[in-house]
């Protein structure tokens, strides 16, 4: 697995480091066995630390938790306790998911790009302007076959507020979101 360790507005430590590496491999490397990539970002406004954890599983993608408090070590480990409880949460579904991708590795995903628009932070400029948002960010993503479930499991895991996909049992493009009262809303066209 590799650990890139990165401070925003502050210098990360030698033992912060260490602390990072021993809390990754003797937690959550223990749950996850296919972690590819780890990447943990601490940053400081005013005398609060901000400590988020990004972690890049072969089978389930991305598995994201973060955390402030006044102090970096404990902002650290709460995260941490955040995505052990998150993988204790979904074990048995990822493991029938990643079952699943062994028996079957002629699973469609398709590739797509995601566009991050800057928008005016203004509601009423929004409205008014006639010019299309500035594009800031192209990136290379997948739209994967999930059942609902799933993909569900997938944007709880990476803290995304929706997620689309192909459905495995109509093959149709698929939408699940978070909704503003807190419930989830499945988006399935009948076209």
């Amino acid at each position: 697995m590799v650990t890139e360790i990165f401070g925003k507005h502050m210098d990360v430590g030698e033992s912060l480091q260490e602390h990072v590496h021993g809390k990754l491999d003797s937690g959550v490397k223990k749950t996850l066995d296919n972690i590819t990539h780890a990447k943990v970002t601490f940053s400081k406004h005013h005398h609060v630390f901000h400590a988020e954890i990004v972690i890049h599983d072969s089978h389930m993608g991305v598995i994201r938790a973060d955390n402030e408090c006044d102090d970096v070590y404990s902002a650290f480990d709460v995260a941490v306790v955040k995505i052990e409880k998150q993988l204790r949460k979904y074990k048995g579904k990822m493991s029938r998911h990643a079952k699943g991708i062994k028996e079957n590795p002629e699973v469609s995903i398709f590739s797509a790009t995601k566009y991050i628009l800057d928008m005016p932070k203004d509601e009423e400029n929004i409205e008014e302007s006639e010019h299309e948002p500035v594009t800031i960010a192209e990136i290379d993503t997948k739209i994967e076959n999930l059942t609902v479930s799933e993909a569900i499991m997938k944007m709880n895991l990476a803290q995304m507020q929706a997620m689309l996909f192909i459905n495995k049992q109509n093959g149709r493009m698929n939408l699940v979101y978070h909704r503003l009262d807190g419930n989830i809303a499945w988006v399935d066209p009948s076209i």
